[in-house]
């Protein structure tokens, strides 16, 4: 008889419900010697009732499968390497032109980034679901959900006072996944940049962060997946009135914004868990808040519940890519349907940027990466920005400030993936390449909904209205907020794409404002020349004009005009030509020479 079998009747039952309380102490209470040796046996002992019907869905079976590898990065909240987990569904690797949502998965109190690619079988039931063609193809990531940064302890899920603080205990968690985490899967993945696209879930202590996280930053998400674990755990008070900084007080632009809240629980969990979700339902329930729920029948506080939450969770998520066919990209040199003539001038000033300019060195002083708001009384409403300061950032000194704009349908995380400014300008500080700087990534979609769905062209008149977003709203918050100079040659803009456009435009139109102007692959947005530089006197005058794309890109025409009546007219540029396409190479590669140049 195999311990499972043996678990069900009799003597095995009682030892199986001493081995799930020793391993819920584990997990929930924290370690000693003996529960230690029983962990690995009860991740394997498990009741038939738990697991009838339970087993097929995250079997190995003849199916397409992911990959899951671990991945290690340097956190500059913490100042130590952290290392998450990455599912990375099939063909991922074939479907270079596709971009995938994401789903973050936390795990409990005692555990790490381990346990829900071993014992939550993460791999196995996406690669089930994806097959029975149940969910939408999603990259998962399984991070450490323990961060404290130095000289801070460790946070102690397992005290008993009441009720805990459970802001303090994961403030720098939070900080982390902000500053570092997400930055960094999504310059290294091919993401879907936007709240739309991502999902927040986790267990027990992972699913009262997925609250805590969440709920704080509705910027970032718009999935969250609570398995045993919510945010009326341990008899805290609630009041979701003031709780995480009043995201659920109007329940009706709650569940506007919110496209799953979703809890769970096995029918078997110890009771001060159960009566923890029921006082957290009846609270949603009371407030009008929208909400799934699912309860695990014959499971307790452990990896059959969990495993089973993930199961029904992930096939509700990220709907609008179900059934949306992958195309491959054009050609870039027939992109956006433009002709390329490069003229005898279109001439390559700079080399690729060198190997390891982008890498995270642990050698050298790193700057802040932040993820904040202003609040934009042109659109009235806060919007989201990433803000670095760099090392040593100090309010006795003046920094320059370069405000750096992303691509259409994008948002402030898409320079992340595209260049890395963070990590760029620490390695260049460090060498004495670049000037210390404060660089500003907004969201530069000035509308109501900044995310929006559908046809991202749509939405392309809200980029003319960060014009005024930026000079009215952004650069005030900024000069008041953070130690920068309000010097119009400590000024800089510039962006890819969209950004680019808007970069040359507003730059030109507003050289009082900014001395320094940046257009890298810039789109159809850009004004024609003769409307683009109002004051050709005052342009040769500016203190950088920086113009480039490469030749496999169908938009070069747009750069290659500006460059021209730059020329013609003797104004000082420079115009770089390289044979990328509108892609991340020309974008990281000219960023990297940028800002050795700007401010110097």
């Amino acid at each position: 008889m195999s311990v499972r079998e043996e678990a069900t009747t009799g003597a095995g039952a009682v030892w199986y419900r001493k081995i799930v309380a020793f391993k819920y102490r584990f997990c929930v209470q924290g370690p000693t010697t003996l529960h230690t040796l029983f962990l690995c046996l009860a991740l394997f002992a498990a009741t038939s009732s738990q697991n009838a019907g339970s087993e097929e869905f995250y079997a190995v079976k003849e199916v397409p499968h992911g990959t899951l590898q671990p991945i290690t990065y340097l956190s500059k909240t913490t100042g130590k390497e952290r290392r998450y987990y990455v599912y990375l569904p099939p063909a991922y690797a074939e479907n270079t032109s596709q971009r995938y949502p994401i789903l973050f998965l936390l795990h409990g109190a005692n555990c790490d980034e381990r346990s829900w690619p071993y014992a939550g079988n993460v791999k196995e039931i996406m690669d089930n679901l994806l097959a029975e063609k149940k969910a939408v193809p999603m990259i998962v990531v399984s991070p450490n959900g323990y961060a404290s940064k130095p000289g801070e302890a460790q946070p102690d899920i397992t005290s008993r006072k009441s009720p805990p603080d459970f802001n303090a205990m994961f403030a720098t968690f939070e900080e982390e996944f902000s500053s570092d985490l997400l930055p960094d899967v999504e310059r290294r993945f091919r993401t879907i940049p936007d709240r739309s696209h991502r999902a927040l879930a986790g267990f027990s202590m992972g699913g009262l962060q997925t609250m805590s996280l969440g709920l704080d930053h509705l910027q970032l998400f718009s999935y969250l997946g609570g398995f045993s674990g919510c945010g009326g755990a341990f008899n805290a008070p609630i009041n979701l009135k003031t709780d995480h900084r009043g995201a659920m007080r109007n329940a009706k632009k709650f569940n506007a914004k919110m496209n799953l809240l979703f809890l769970t629980e096995g029918s078997n969990e110890p009771g001060f868990i159960l009566e923890s979700v029921k006082r957290y339902r009846a609270a949603l329930n009371a407030a009008g808040i929208k909400y799934s729920f699912y309860e695990s029948p014959g499971t307790t506080h452990d990896y059959p519940t969990w495993r089973r939450s993930l199961h029904e969770f992930a096939p509700l998520l990220f709907p609008d890519l179900r059934d949306v066919v992958v195309k491959p990209l054009p050609s870039p040199a027939v992109a956006f349907g433009q002709p390329i003539h490069p003229a005898s001038d279109d001439k390559k000033l700079f080399p690729d940027a060198p190997a390891g300019f982008d890498d995270v060195r642990k050698d050298i002083p790193h700057g802040k990466l932040e993820h904040t708001t202003w609040y934009s009384s042109t659109v009235g409403k806060a919007r989201n920005m990433l803000v670095y300061t760099p090392p040593g950032y100090s309010a006795l000194k003046k920094y320059p400030t370069l405000y750096l704009l992303h691509g259409i349908g994008a948002n402030e995380y898409q320079w992340g993936w595209a260049g890395k400014p963070d990590v760029v300008l620490d390695n260049l500080i460090a060498e004495g390449k670049a000037a210390p700087m404060v660089v500003v990534m907004p969201n530069g979609c000035a509308q109501m909904d900044d995310e929006p769905k559908g046809d991202k062209y749509a939405s392309a008149p809200a980029y003319a209205t960060f014009e005024q977003d930026l000079l009215v709203d952004l650069i005030p918050t900024i000069e008041k907020s953070y130690s920068v100079s309000t010097k119009a040659e400590d000024r800089a803009i510039a962006g890819l794409s969209m950004g680019g456009g808007q970069s040359l435009d507003f730059g030109f139109a507003h050289m009082d404002v900014f001395k320094s102007i940046g257009g890298f692959s810039s789109a159809p947005n850009t004004y024609q020349p003769d409307r683009l530089v109002p004051d050709v006197d005052k342009a040769k005058k500016l203190r950088l004009v920086y113009v480039s794309a490469g030749t496999k890109d169908g938009l070069f025409g747009i750069s290659q005009r500006t460059h021209q009546y730059l020329r013609d007219h003797d104004i000082p540029h420079i115009w770089n030509v390289d044979g990328h396409g509108h892609d991340r190479d020309t974008w990281s590669y000219n960023l990297y020479y940028f800002l050795q140049k700007v401010f110097r």
